[in-house]
């Protein structure tokens, strides 16, 4: 318990803040991961319709359980379900073996040639998604 209320003192920017409750009013967000992370105590539950963690059945991404899990809740077809994350073979292979569209957040700008497939899109900063979905 003391880990995990550690590892949840993030600070979230209000830019992200706010992108997320933008977000969440147009479509149903969903959190797909492997960590650990306290969405609650994080301040970042409300934006949130499913949240699918690693564990207790589901097994670790690129594993096809939670993207499985995802797509199902949702009642979408896996190429309508945008998935946005920063590692390379979790996120955007994981995505993209599954059918799901995959946006690559590309922060720290790591090599193209670490890629087992491309993703739709390469997003250097989280906000960057504002002009593509809102």
């Amino acid at each position: 318990a003391a880990f995990l209320a550690e590892r949840s003192k993030i600070e979230v920017s209000e830019s992200t803040h706010q992108l997320l409750a933008r977000l969440a009013e147009r479509y149903p967000l969903v959190v797909i991961t492997n960590g650990n992370l306290d969405l609650v105590q994080a301040g970042l539950d409300r934006y949130f319709t499913l949240v699918c963690k690693a564990g207790a059945g589901a097994r670790m991404k690129p594993a096809p359980d939670m993207f499985e899990q995802t797509r199902s809740a949702l009642k979408l077809p896996a190429e309508r379900i945008l998935h946005v994350g920063d590692h390379p073979e979790t996120d955007v292979l994981g995505a993209r073996l599954h059918g799901f569209r995959a946006a690559w957040l590309n922060e720290r700008q790591q090599p193209w040639l670490q890629l087992q497939l491309l993703p739709d899109v390469e997003l250097t900063a989280l906000e960057e998604l504002a002009e593509l979905l809102l």
